[in-house]
C-alpha cells in the first residue's frame, strides 16, 4: 500500500456511492476502494458501518486516504461529493464537522449521535445507509459465500482443508454436519475446517 502523502490523496480517485446503492461490506472489501478518497456520504457509511459492529476499527482504518490508524481523520480532509445525511434527511456533523459534500448551504441537523441512534427513522435509515435497504448479511460477499461462487484467487495458499486432504496426511476425517431447521428438512454438507499445520 502506498504511502497517503499530500500528493497521493489529491490525486486519488473519489469513492462516491448514490445512496442506497452498495452495501458497506462490499464497499470494504473491493480493495481498490482502499486508496481511495471518500465523499462525505461514503465517509458516513463506513463511521456508521463502525458503530453498526458492521465492519471493524482496523476496516475503517484501511481507507488510509482518510484515516490513519486508532480513526484519526486526516487533517485538512475535503469534505466533498455526496452530502451524508440523518434520518432526518438533514447534513449531520461527526466529531464537530459538517459533512456536507462542501456546499454549506444545506440545511443542518440538530441531531447529536446519540439522537441519531435513538430517531424514529433510525432503522430503516441504517438499513439503506449500511446494507441497500437489506440486512446485515445481504451483502454480494456473502451471497457469493452462500451460492459457492467466490473462489480463492489463483496462485495463493490457503490453510483451509477439506475433510478428504486431512485424510490423505494421516488425520482421520470428521463427519459431515447435519443442517437444518427440522429433521425433515435436515440436509448433509462437506464441512471445510481449518486446520493448522
Amino acid at each position: 500500500m502506498p504511502p497517503a502523502t499530500a500528493a497521493a490523496i489529491a490525486a486519488a480517485p473519489l469513492l462516491d456511492p448514490s445512496p442506497g446503492t452498495v452495501h458497506v461490506l462490499d464497499m470494504h472489501r473491493d480493495t481498490a476502494n482502499l486508496e481511495c478518497r471518500l465523499s462525505d456520504h461514503a465517509f458516513g457509511m463506513v463511521w456508521y458501518g463502525l458503530i453498526e459492529s458492521t465492519i471493524a476499527q482496523t476496516d475503517v482504518c484501511d481507507f488510509h486516504m482518510v484515516f490513519q490508524p486508532h480513526l484519526v481523520i486526516r487533517a485538512n480532509r475535503v469534505h466533498e461529493g455526496t452530502a451524508f445525511t440523518g434520518p432526518d434527511g438533514l447534513v449531520v456533523q461527526i466529531r464537530g464537522e459538517w459533512y456536507d459534500g462542501g456546499d454549506a448551504n444545506l440545511p443542518r441537523s440538530p441531531l447529536t449521535t446519540s439522537q441519531i441512534i435513538t430517531h424514529r427513522n433510525y432503522a430503516t435509515w441504517v438499513a439503506t445507509l449500511l446494507w441497500r435497504g437489506r440486512t446485515f448479511i445481504d451483502s454480494d460477499h456473502h451471497q457469493g459465500i452462500m451460492s459457492r461462487t467466490i473462489r480463492r484467487p489463483p496462485g495463493t495458499s490457503s490453510a483451509v482443508t477439506s475433510p478428504a486432504t486431512t485424510k490423505a496426511s494421516g488425520t482421520p476425517p470428521l463427519p459431515p454436519i447435519t443442517i437444518g431447521t427440522s429433521s425433515d428438512e435436515a440436509v448433509e454438507k462437506e464441512v471445510i475446517w481449518d486446520i493448522d499445520e
